[in-house]
């Protein structure tokens, strides 16, 4: 085998340093090193096809072979001498002594340089043995890619080989599938014959070992995800009626058979592809934490179940707002209850006031759901007040009165769902205006 080594990357360019632009129709000189004798490269790494002792950049200023069709540029293991110049036969840059190949040697102290390619699919696609070592960037922005692996037995293929696939679109999934039934496996954790890639930015390298393929390397998307918090779509007791989008999580609330594996409560359960489901059983009091999609609830695995991180007295946490209905009953001693809701509690006045007399005339001084008074005449007084849910309320009303007048407040009837009247009438019964009445209504609202 012959020792040589690739000049450029793969996907390399040349460009302007100071503006970034390509450098179109440039020209790359080789020679050997300290001299000014050209030196030819190759298109390929066995060096057998000569490119010539120079290659021209095309306009987005990769070295092509003939100003068009784009190649790689391979040297022996001597060191050389590189020009660069411009279209117009200007310097641009030269180095001389390059470190070329290494050189092989023939005990276990060689060296070896390797390579790998990155390609971009946005179509389903089948790896091939020739794909060996390469990197590819699934872009499904515009709906799901499929690469479906070699089959790990295969005589071009074997143990050892691999590859890596990454979610590179917006939207979608990634789906790594195999052929001949063969499975996916990491760790312990068994995938069947698909794996899922969710998120932008995940990544899995996968190896054969000679008859199904492992998880090698398992990238997660950026931090800027949310990383260490699972992205659960619902808690459900069995799996979907139909298959859902690959690479769901979900938190199973009871024990069921989902496709054809046996998922326990509490389980995380991930869909793969085609109603295939893969378990994950949270270690105990591991900690983790999970956002349930479908209730904008998080949730964190503690002993051995899923719970909300409520809070009590003694520490801060989630807590549910009461209904209507629950502050009405006045029993629940875990959720809270909004200002708003207040006047629910059958413990809370719904309506009180502060009534002032002047020359005979009463004023509203202060109040809560007084709508209005009315002077009836005189010791009566009518209060328009909030709805109550009927008549069946209590009112509470005090009159101040006067230095040496003894009177007394009484509700007389006419007492409605939104409105009552007070009368004010002096020891011996005779109705007459007071300075002040104060008055508080308890019931419940319609």
């Amino acid at each position: 085998m012959v020792d040589s080594v690739n000049v450029f990357p793969p996907g390399q360019r040349l460009t302007n340093s100071s503006t970034g632009a390509p450098l179109s129709g440039a020209v790359v000189r080789f020679y050997v090193a300290g001299t000014t004798t050209p030196k030819t490269v190759y298109a390929d790494q066995d060096l057998t096809t000569a490119l010539g002792t120079s290659v021209t950049t095309d306009s987005l200023g990769y070295p092509t072979s003939d100003g068009s069709t784009k190649t790689l540029v391979f040297t022996d293991t001597s060191s050389y001498k590189v020009r660069i110049e411009t279209s117009a036969g200007a310097l641009i840059a030269e180095h001389d002594y390059v470190k070329a190949a290494v050189e092989a040697g023939t005990d276990d102290g060689g060296s070896v340089i390797s390579t790998r390619t990155v390609e971009t699919k946005s179509l389903d696609y089948t790896v091939v043995a020739a794909d060996q070592g390469k990197a590819f960037a699934g872009n499904c922005t515009g709906g799901d890619v499929t690469f479906t692996l070699p089959s790990a037995a295969a005589a071009d293929v074997g143990n050892g080989w691999l590859c890596t696939i990454s979610h590179a679109g917006t939207a979608n999934q990634v789906i790594v599938a195999t052929s001949s039934s063969q499975t996916i496996t990491s760790g312990a954790l068994g995938y069947s014959t698909a794996f899922a890639l969710s998120n932008s930015g995940e990544e899995i390298t996968l190896i054969s070992d000679g008859g199904n393929w492992r998880v090698f390397g398992h990238v997660g998307p950026h931090i800027k995800r949310g990383q260490g918090v699972l992205t659960i779509a619902d808690r459900l007791a069995a799996a979907p009626g139909s298959p859902p989008e690959a690479g769901l999580l979900y938190i199973a609330t009871g024990a069921a058979t989902w496709g054809s594996t046996s998922i326990a409560n509490h389980d995380v359960v991930v869909h793969t592809t085609g109603g295939a489901y893969v378990k994950i059983t949270p270690p105990t009091d591991c900690g983790w934490v999970a956002y349930v999609q479908d209730e904008d609830r998080y949730y964190s695995f503690q002993g051995s179940a899923w719970v909300i991180e409520e809070a009590s007295e003694t520490r801060p946490g989630t807590v549910e707002k009461a209904t209507a209905a629950e502050v009405l009953t006045a029993t629940d001693a875990t959720r809270y209850v909004a200002p708003v809701d207040m006047l629910r509690h059958p413990g809370v006045a719904k309506a009180w006031g502060i009534v002032t007399y002047a020359a005979g005339v009463p004023t509203l001084a202060a109040g809560l759901n007084v709508a209005s008074i009315t002077d009836t005449a005189t010791g009566r007084l009518t209060v328009t007040v909030i709805s109550f849910s009927s008549a069946n309320y209590v009112i509470v009303a005090t009159a101040q009165a006067p230095t040496g007048n003894n009177r007394i407040a009484a509700v007389t009837s006419g007492q409605a769902a939104g409105s009552f009247e007070i009368n004010v009438q002096t020891g011996g019964g005779t109705l007459n205006d007071p300075e002040g009445i104060h008055f508080a209504c308890y019931g419940t609202l319609s």
